[in-house]
């Protein structure tokens, strides 16, 4: 448990909702993207800018991406334990490509931070915690410490 209360989201879940996000954005968006018959520059923008747009808008609404929320995880602010306001989205998108930059460092380290925050969790003051009720799925256990 974190000092919120909330069950930590570990390695192996986080991991496994962003590749679903990853998933479910590229099936959606690619095939809308061709057909529109955008250039190969407006696609490549597109697909660079509109995940944090999802991102940040997800986080803000909702607190969690449809991947999150396929595996009971939720994006909190770290001292209140509310969803985070447009602020703290923004850092931690920020914080998504500065994480993902040095050879994905920055989301590695979540496998050693105490409170499994990476380094886009610090940056954006936010954490990742498990909703309630989630029953256990050891295949997504990755990353050892609390569930």
């Amino acid at each position: 448990m974190d000092a919120l209360g909330g069950r930590l989201g570990l390695f192996g879940r986080r991991v496994a909702a962003l590749l679903a996000d990853v998933f479910l954005f590229l099936a959606l968006v690619l095939p809308v993207l061709f057909l529109l018959g955008l250039g190969p520059g407006l696609r490549l923008l597109l697909l660079f800018l509109l995940p944090p747009v999802l991102l940040v808008y997800c986080w803000v609404r909702w607190g969690a991406t449809p991947g999150k929320f396929l595996l009971g995880l939720r994006v909190v602010d770290a001292r209140t334990g509310l969803s985070p306001d447009l602020p703290h989205a923004l850092r931690r998108a920020l914080g998504y490509f500065l994480a993902g930059t040095p050879m994905y460092l920055g989301f590695l380290w979540t496998l050693f931070d105490p409170e499994q925050r990476g380094w886009h969790d610090h940056i954006g003051g936010t954490r990742v915690i498990r909703e309630p009720g989630l029953e256990e799925d050891p295949a997504l256990r990755l990353g050892g410490g609390l569930t």
